[in-house]
């Protein structure tokens, strides 16, 4: 998996689901974390190997092919893992919704 610059501070690491990357300063932040513990294993190689040291995650949304390996990346690096509360409402409306909570919660993701 190599860091592919877009533009500016935007990469990204093509894969099965790309991961976004924003670099600056020497630190990058992960926008998403892959599928599972495999796919962030080689987002964190390729951040070190660029010589960048991960500073964050971020996750735009629940499904577990973007928070899957984020309890991965917070072990690995001490990158703080990202925090959200999922309002009950929003879960209990939408299935789909409340199968990426579970999973990811499975994965321990808070």
């Amino acid at each position: 998996m190599d860091l592919v610059k877009i533009a500016g501070p935007a990469h990204y690491l093509p894969g099965r689901v790309n991961i976004g990357v924003i670099v600056g300063d020497g630190q990058a932040a992960l926008v998403g974390t892959g599928l599972d513990e495999s796919t962030a294993r080689k987002a964190v190689q390729a951040i070190e190997q660029a010589g960048l040291r991960l500073a964050a995650v971020i996750n735009t949304h629940s499904h577990a092919d973007h928070c899957g390996g984020n309890a991965f990346v917070a072990k690995r690096t001490g990158a703080p893992p990202p925090r959200r509360r999922w309002p009950t409402s929003w879960t209990r409306k939408s299935p789909c919704a409340g199968w990426s909570w579970r999973c990811c919660r499975r994965r321990g993701i808070p």
